[in-house]
């Protein structure tokens, strides 16, 4: 029954080391870590995708959205889906690809061969709305389905985190600009997972069998003691109760 306890202990360790896996219809993932927001006004100041959500806007202010976007692994992706990318803010332009497009609304990624792309990287500019006070900014992406390749027929997955923040006229606490900081290539995240898991399996598996020497070493010790009790009940010694001791060690 330990034995069985410490391989499931094992088991769960690994399933969280390796958690985060997309739900079943998820076939997209933005990557909020790298996506980021220029504004284009006050000197192409660059606010990381995260820190930039629900912030205060001046309203007329050019905002530029570099927005990174790559396929779950494994994903099973249908010819029919496709990508729609919708904003409110004025005067927008989008890049998808080699394509530009001025539009509020704009289908992409259609068909086999763009659904090859294993990351895609998503550029819109546009001017913060004016005149709605605190009214709501957004950038959204949408997978879905389209017949008329304008609109959705269905909705499959919306990538989180949706872009949603607010203009205003007001005088605003200026969001936290991006630092350089350095990267970590794939390979040695990859690597730094295995690592990880291989200690923790050996630790797991260290108190396994420290747990079962000191049980062996419990029964020896016990074994010991009845050779002892045999002797002194032999010399005549009562040794009742430390019968009754050992019975109950076993």
């Amino acid at each position: 029954m330990r034995h069985l306890f410490y391989v499931s202990l094992v088991v769960l360790t690994l399933g969280l080391l390796f958690s985060g896996i997309a739900s079943a219809q998820d076939v997209l993932r933005l990557d909020a870590d790298k996506s980021y927001v220029a504004n284009l006004d006050t000197g192409g100041t660059k606010t990381y995708y995260i820190d930039f959500l629900g912030t205060d806007q001046f309203e007329g202010h050019k905002l530029e959205f570099i927005i990174y976007v790559h396929k779950v692994e494994k994903a099973y992706i249908p010819d029919e889906y496709v990508l729609k990318l919708e904003t409110n803010m004025e005067n927008p332009e989008w890049k998808f690809g080699d394509e530009i497009r001025s539009a509020a609304e704009w289908i992409v990624w259609k068909g086999k061969e763009e659904h090859e792309y294993e990351r895609m990287t998503i550029l819109v500019t546009g001017e913060v709305p004016k005149g709605i006070g605190n009214g709501e900014v957004y950038v959204t992406l949408t997978v879905g389905t389209t017949k008329d390749g304008k609109t959705l027929e269905t909705i499959i997955q919306r990538l989180e985190p949706s872009m949603e923040f607010s203009s205003t006229n007001k005088a605003i606490t200026p969001t936290p600009s991006i630092t350089p900081t350095p990267t970590i290539p794939p390979e040695e995240k990859l690597y730094s997972i295995f690592i990880i898991s291989a200690v923790m399996i050996v630790l797991i598996f260290s108190i396994f069998i420290s747990i079962r020497l000191k049980h062996r070493m419990g029964r020896k010790k016990i074994e010991r003691y009845k050779t002892k009790m045999h002797e002194w009940e032999k010399e005549g010694y009562d040794v009742s109760e430390l019968k009754e001791v050992l019975e109950d060690e076993k």
